[in-house]
């Protein structure tokens, strides 16, 4: 090929599906920018990979005036911002359902969640609260009663969102935190649910920003109103707190009284139900 076009060879027009303008950046930075090519040849023709280092942005996100928490579900993820007294004043439930999309698709899909959710943040000047979990972890909290989709949840979509958020966030100067998400369930559903008429996943997301900013964590009453998860709530009293022991043993207490509490609730508006159908029948009405 070389006696017919020479020793190099020009290909006009390249452009890149991600990271154009970077790439621009790079090729015309002043002081010089190592970028690394990889070339791919697969059953569509050959494709060509661009790596080079990306200049990390100026900060602007404050967290003095307040915080952004993300609860991850395997449907939806929540977002609740908060002000600097922990008190939320912005929510939204992005849907965000992974279970058969392809990889593409789903990469698409948590782009357009992601650079939502950074909008928001620089419009906010706040930073985000992530949860620090491995994807195994996370499963485990799924399972424990307030999702039954998680085994909808893959670790290549669990760990595709959080990299994208951060990544963007970093490309435009938002902090993003990362606590432990231990109870914050449990907690947004007794102490800030029926409070600020969130959902279970909403006041998740608002605990984590809270923990971040270390507010208290203790329970708000000696009687917890939960929401149900059919539009009602159920009352019940908490159990006695041991002060010689860390607070994340009695939300651990509250965590397995409120299977209980539930299922009997559960339990006693299905016998009401059948009890109310076998007396219509008995007197021969109908309805």
């Amino acid at each position: 090929m070389q006696s017919q076009y020479g020793k190099y060879v020009e290909i006009q027009d390249i452009s890149f599906s991600y990271g154009q303008s970077e790439m621009i950046t790079a090729l015309n930075n002043p002081q010089g920018k190592a970028i690394s090519y990889r070339f791919k040849r697969d059953a569509k023709g050959w494709r060509v990979f661009a790596s080079f280092g990306i200049e990390e942005s100026k900060t602007i996100s404050c967290e003095e005036i307040g915080v952004i928490g993300i609860d991850l579900n395997a449907d939806h993820v929540a977002y609740t911002e908060t002000n600097r007294f922990g008190n939320p004043i912005s929510k939204k439930i992005f849907s965000w359902v992974s279970y058969g999309k392809t990889n593409e698709q789903l990469k698409a899909i948590t782009g357009e969640i992601c650079k939502e959710i950074i909008d928001k943040a620089l419009s906010a000047k706040k930073p985000l609260v992530i949860e620090n979990l491995a994807f195994q972890e996370k499963k485990g909290t799924l399972r424990g009663g307030y999702n039954k989709f998680s085994r909808l949840l893959s670790s290549f979509a669990y760990g595709l969102f959080f990299k994208m958020l951060q990544a963007r966030a970093f490309k435009h100067g938002i902090q993003v935190h990362k606590v432990n998400p231990a109870y914050t369930s449990t907690m947004g559903c007794v102490n800030y649910a029926k409070r600020y008429g969130l959902s279970v996943h909403l006041a998740a997301a608002l605990c984590i920003a809270r923990r971040y900013q270390k507010f208290s964590e203790r329970p708000n009453s000696a009687t917890g109103i939960i929401p149900d998860g059919k539009g009602g709530h159920v009352a019940f009293a908490l159990p006695e707190r041991n002060r010689a022991r860390h607070v994340w043993h009695f939300w651990g207490r509250i965590k397995k009284k409120i299977s209980t509490v539930l299922a009997a609730h559960y339990r006693a508006k299905y016998n009401r139900s059948s009890s109310s159908l076998k007396s219509t029948r008995e007197t021969g009405n109908s309805r």
